[in-house]
């Protein structure tokens, strides 16, 4: 719809992507809700799930606990929830055994695939399916709302205004 116009899309962990708005790096960055810094517009909601390999006890029951998680080495996303992992597993009273720390989800796939941990991310970032893999709801339930940020929608540039726009009429206003 608007030839000559193109967005770039770079991958960050959260803190980062709000320093970049604030610093004016990005136009519109994506963010977890609540926020009172920026004018958002919901997009999505998710929850943490627990990324198993398939052979592993875990692997055998419909929902597994945080505390029982905690129990095995873990492979921590360095992504976008590494924070909301972390507080997961401090509100559960317990720590987990971080064994890796990768910032691809193919990558931690991949490990945990192979045997080299268990792993916690969100429903929206993983595969409906993936060889060697299983996931599995985490008890108690940790929910996410991520929206799109900016500064202040009345200032937007014209590209960015349309691109926000455009994003305003594709998702549903319960998001």
């Amino acid at each position: 719809r608007y030839p000559g116009v193109e967005v770039h899309v770079t991958e960050r962990a959260d803190a980062e992507i709000e320093q970049d708005l604030i610093g004016r790096r990005v136009d519109i960055g994506v963010v977890l809700l609540p926020q009172r810094t920026f004018d958002t517009q919901a997009l999505a909601s998710d929850e943490l799930v627990a990324v198993l390999p398939q052979g592993h006890p875990l692997a055998r029951e419909k929902t597994v606990t945080v505390r029982d998680l905690a129990r095995y080495p873990l492979v921590l996303t360095q992504a976008g929830s590494q924070d909301m992992v972390m507080r997961m597993f401090e509100r559960a009273g317990v720590q987990p055994k971080v064994a890796h720390e990768l910032s691809q989800v193919i990558s931690i796939l991949e490990f945990v695939a192979r045997g080299n941990g268990v792993s916690v991310l969100a429903s929206l970032s993983v595969p409906e399916s993936r060889p060697g893999v299983v996931f599995r709801p985490i008890t108690p339930r940790v929910a996410r709302r991520v929206a799109l940020a900016c500064l202040d929608e009345k200032r937007l540039s014209p590209a960015a205004r349309a691109f926000w726009e455009m994003a305003r009429l594709a998702v549903p206003a319960r998001a």
